[in-house]
């Protein structure tokens, strides 16, 4: 069993397995490690929906997001980053 961890995003707050939170955010390109987890969490069970997502990934100045799977790979990588820094938690 997986243990999760609730992190705040700017007004939402999303619900991700800790072991992504820890590997998604790192100094150099974490793409492998947040593609890697985008296929194993369960995006109905994170506590935010696809709209609002969105809406807060288009909110952090994130702009190269196309498909729904991109705004899902840079909210796991926000909320990383969030829990890298400490902010949050």
């Amino acid at each position: 069993m997986m243990k999760n961890k609730t992190i705040s995003i700017s007004s939402y707050e999303i619900t991700l397995p800790l072991q992504a939170l820890k590997d998604c955010f790192h100094s150099s390109s974490c793409d492998e490690e947040v593609n890697h987890w985008y296929n194993k969490i369960d995006w109905s069970s994170v506590g935010m929906t696809d709209q609002q997502i969105k809406y807060e990934v288009d909110g952090s100045g994130m702009s190269d997001n196309k498909t729904m799977a991109d705004y899902k790979k840079s909210i796991l990588w926000l909320a990383a980053s969030n829990y890298f820094e400490g902010v949050g938690i």
